[in-house]
């Protein structure tokens, strides 16, 4: 028996094609990981670090507000000792595995796959749109690939990774404001005319 397939918290209006000019390089998108996994643990501790590789085959950002990725996984670093590693899904046996194994080092692990939206821009205005609607500075100089940030977009709390130089933006947020984000980041796009993409998958 297969597992339902859970629906978006955009479906209702998530309308795919373009919106002003036809001629703008402008994308939006929303992103559907597989999975989402907060990871704790003390950045000190050896047997953590190891742990965490072995499960998820990725080195953890020691930087802060830094991202790395290792093949169809990222990593995000939220603080000190928090994580947030995105990545194609994990059925249920293979999330418990991982979980022991990081819990068995004094570690947690906790699957917040259900409760984050991921919106994606991109085009050669996504920052400016980006800056309409958030105080960070988004100047490439100061915001590069790789980088990533907690802030505000609008009022609505978010993590934005900058992933490449098109530049192109990842913004997670709680699920409960999915329909919200989608609204202010439309709007703020809504000046240079956009394209809305199919859902990336992964």
């Amino acid at each position: 028996m297969t597992s339902p397939t859970p629906e978006s918290a955009l479906a209702p209006i998530y309308r795919i094609g373009y919106f002003g000019p036809d001629s703008s390089d402008l994308v939006l998108a929303e992103r559907r990981p597989g999975f989402m996994v907060n990871v704790q643990g003390e950045p000190d501790s050896a047997a953590f670090l190891d742990a965490v590789k072995q499960v998820f085959a990725i080195d953890l950002p020691h930087q802060p507000n830094t991202s790395v990725a290792a093949g169809t996984t990222q990593a995000h670093w939220l603080g000190p000792n928090s994580w947030l590693l995105v990545g194609p899904a994990l059925d249920g046996t293979e999330l418990r595995r991982r979980h022991q194994a990081i819990a068995a080092v004094q570690g947690a692990l906790i699957d917040v796959s259900s409760g984050r939206v991921v919106l994606r821009i991109r085009g050669v205005r996504a920052a400016d749109a980006m800056a309409k609607n958030c105080g960070l500075d988004f100047h490439p100089r100061r915001f590069a690939p790789g980088q990533c940030a907690q802030s505000l977009y609008g009022r609505i709390a978010v993590l934005i990774h900058k992933f490449d130089a098109v530049p192109s933006f990842d913004i997670f947020a709680a699920r409960s404001f999915a329909g919200s984000l989608w609204h202010e980041l439309t709007h703020a796009a809504a000046e240079y005319g956009y394209r809305i993409d199919p859902p990336v998958q992964g």
